[in-house]
């Protein structure tokens, strides 16, 4: 179940009151009972140690969806991308990277399904890894995908320990339990997200401890997370890179000679021989599948439907026709083009983006935290006042979705 927008709007408002309210109200003229400040003293020493807090995160929200199971059960596909993620899932349980072609293919074409050369789905291999997971080793695809939100929840509370203090860290993590670890699609379809956030805050908590320190181990699990994220969402990899690299620059630049020296043998090493692995085995599968290694499956299915460019920088074809086996009529095409065209000005162009931004805005969100010396927690290194203004708490999905025309309606009826 999803919440509407409007759900969500009126959560993050009550939660920015309640917090405006306790930061300057509340907390300053109510003391807290000692009952209350005893529980505050015990979360703080939990939350201290940050393996435990971590470790705990990915427990509960493995248990707690668990136990909702009776009422809960096991959710069924019911999208497209489900039923294609799942399609992947069982051709790599099967030991092929692809299946091969239907002699009467053309009787048998989907929606986000290659027919030819291979019969395959067009998206990229990540998530059916983490389905045939789940499938192989405790019975169902599902669990895989528990499996994964659990660990974005815990690696959300891990990435915010290398930014923030332990016990916002550990509220952050709590948070993105409570706000996706349960209910949403994120764990409760298989079309994926969780894999990608886990790998952005692999990223991100790396990069938060590498500022102090250079080591081994926090360099390669920045280019573990890398991985993860090129696996699953390669042009949102880029994304991800351009503040990396801009900040190894800096680095680079401006640390001295020693630093510099960690930073390539403990940083820029481990991240190059990690993507270089998994760019050779995309092009393997590319070639599995489309019989090209430069060739990705999701442009090589766009092209077979015809589907109009979608980049702002791509010329559109007015001669387009979308080979779907619906056979979408010519209004509903003109109507398309037409909805394409528009992005394709500056006007449109920024309509989209604002739009895009506040669903963006909306969902990631998780609250806005005021903290200052009288609230438990606070560090004491100031003599006035330790504040963090306006702490976004987001997850680290670079993936966010472009127009990539999954919106679009799948038949006449529905437009």
């Amino acid at each position: 179940m999803q919440f509407q927008i409007e759900g969500w709007l009126a959560y993050i408002l009550f939660v920015m009151l309640i917090s405006w309210l306790s930061a300057h109200y509340g907390v300053k003229r109510f003391k807290p009972p000692e009952a209350l400040r005893t529980v505050a003293r015990q979360f703080r020493k939990f939350a201290g140690n940050k393996t435990l807090a971590t470790f705990s995160i990915f427990l509960i929200s493995i248990v707690a969806r668990l136990l909702l199971l009776p009422i809960l059960p096991i959710p069924q596909p019911f999208s497209p991308d489900g039923f294609c993620y799942i399609l992947g899932a069982d051709t790599f349980l099967h030991g092929r990277l692809a299946n091969p072609s239907h002699p009467l293919h053309r009787f048998f074409e989907v929606i986000f399904v290659l027919q030819t050369p291979t019969y395959m789905p067009k998206f990229f291999p990540g998530q059916y890894i983490v389905l045939a997971f789940g499938k192989f080793f405790f019975g169902h695809y599902w669990y895989g995908v528990l499996l994964s939100t659990a660990l974005m929840c815990a690696l959300t509370c891990w990435m915010l320990q290398g930014w923030l203090p332990a016990t916002w860290a550990f509220l952050g993590g709590i948070l993105s339990l409570m706000n996706v670890g349960l209910f949403t699609y994120w764990c409760e379809t298989y079309f994926g997200g969780s894999m990608v956030a886990a790998g952005g805050a692999l990223v991100f908590g790396a990069l938060g401890r590498l500022r102090r320190h250079v080591t081994t181990n926090q360099g390669m699990l920045m280019a573990l997370g890398l991985a993860i994220i090129l696996v699953n969402r390669p042009y949102e990899t880029v994304a991800v890179m351009l503040p990396i690299v801009a900040w190894f620059f800096y680095e680079g630049a401006t640390a001295p000679k020693l630093r510099r020296t960690a930073l390539i043998r403990s940083v820029l090493f481990p991240a190059a021989v990690s993507v270089s692995i998994v760019c050779l085995f995309l092009a393997y599968y590319f070639w599995a599948v489309t019989g090209n290694p430069l060739q990705t499956p999701y442009t090589l299915y766009h092209k077979q439907v015809q589907w109009n460019a979608f980049w702002i920088w791509q010329p559109l074809d007015p001669d387009a026709q979308h080979r779907e086996p619906w056979q979408l009529s010519g209004i509903e095409i003109t109507y398309l083009n037409a909805h394409l065209a528009s992005m394709k000005t500056w006007p449109g162009f920024i309509k989209f983006t604002i739009h895009s931004t506040y669903i963006f805005f909306l969902f990631y969100f998780v609250s806005c935290l005021r903290l200052d010396e009288r609230m438990p927690g606070a560090a004491n290194t100031s003599p006035r006042i330790q504040r963090c203004d306006d702490v976004w708490v987001t997850y680290p999905n670079t993936a966010a979705n472009l127009h990539d025309g999954r919106n679009r309606p799948t038949k006449s009826s529905d437009l």
